[in-house]
């Protein structure tokens, strides 16, 4: 069958196999939520999004969702077990502009 496995440093693996989708955090990156567990037929697709503070899977196009918060440690290396493709993107920081305040006309 299938098998896929993401690592992330020490803190977070993700691995597809057997049509179960596992999330497992160590317990300090989770703060005590450290495993969840989808069932999933076939998997076509798996968006992962990260950040300082959560971790988002969406399971074939949003079919199913995993949400929890997430504190990554300092190895952040990150690596691929499996066939298919992987892209990978950085997304930035999210960035405010403030727009002045017009003054109406009289």
């Amino acid at each position: 069958g299938t098998f896929l496995r993401l690592t992330l440093g020490d803190d977070l693996q993700i691995m597809y196999a057997d049509g179960l989708l596992r999330l497992h955090l160590c317990t300090h990156s989770g703060y005590g939520s450290t495993m969840r567990v989808a069932e999933i037929g076939a998997l076509q697709e798996l968006r992962i999004l990260l950040d300082s503070s959560s971790c988002e899977i969406f399971l074939n196009g949003g079919e199913q969702v995993m949400t929890t918060r997430f504190y990554p440690g300092i190895n952040r290396q990150c690596t691929f077990e499996g066939k298919g493709l992987v892209e990978l993107y950085d997304m930035g920081s999210m960035e405010f502009a403030y727009a002045e305040e017009k003054e109406e006309a009289h």
